[in-house]
């Protein structure tokens, strides 16, 4: 539930350890004999980019990392006048 998610280009986004992503997501390619390191080098490309997770809708924005000061003031200045409506609580604290 975030309002705004930027990413450098060139990170690498994963849930769970690469190495272990790939013995779970490439077992049967890993037992017909095929090279780990070509399997991460596809995990990343495939499943670990920014790019990806951009295009499913998990990051705002992809930047390069010389442009994180820029992104960073615009993002606050764009967030600066947000007001939450929160709520009315149904019960108060009880005392103790």
């Amino acid at each position: 539930n975030s309002d705004y998610t930027i990413s450098w280009e060139g990170a690498k986004l994963s849930p769970i350890d690469p190495v272990a992503a790939v013995e779970i997501l490439y077992d049967e390619r890993i037992k017909a004999g095929e090279d780990r390191k070509n399997l991460l080098s596809e995990y990343y490309k495939s499943n670990a980019s920014p790019i990806k997770a951009a295009e499913g809708g998990y990051i705002t924005d992809v930047i390069s990392p010389i442009y994180t000061r820029e992104a960073l003031n615009a993002a606050l200045k764009m967030l600066s006048s947000k007001r939450e409506a929160n709520l009315p609580k149904k019960h108060s604290n009880m005392p103790l």
